[in-house]
């Protein structure tokens, strides 16, 4: 959810799945500053209302490669739409 725009959401999906977890991010931070877990959707849109942040959904038991968490990106460069041509 980007937050503050999605806080409506957030709320339903929370009354959805009473428990659920949230991790909140802020936008423009790095390196796991600002980021914190919680089941209040009002602490979350608080934080929101301060700086923009994104909330997601947090899995308890995430995928693990090796004991770690990781993330797969893509990069495309598109050099011409007609005729496209796209390198991975």
């Amino acid at each position: 959810f980007c937050l503050p725009g999605e806080a409506g959401a957030m709320r339903a999906h929370a009354r959805k799945e009473p428990g659920a977890w949230f991790i909140v991010k802020p936008d423009g931070g790095c390196q796991g500053r600002g980021i914190f877990l919680t089941q209040d959707v009002a602490r979350a849109a608080a934080a929101a209302a301060k700086d923009p942040c994104v909330a997601q959904e947090y899995i308890a038991r995430p995928f693990l490669i090796d004991g770690f968490k990781f993330d797969m990106r893509v990069y495309v460069l598109v050099t011409s739409c007609a005729p496209l041509r796209l390198f991975l």
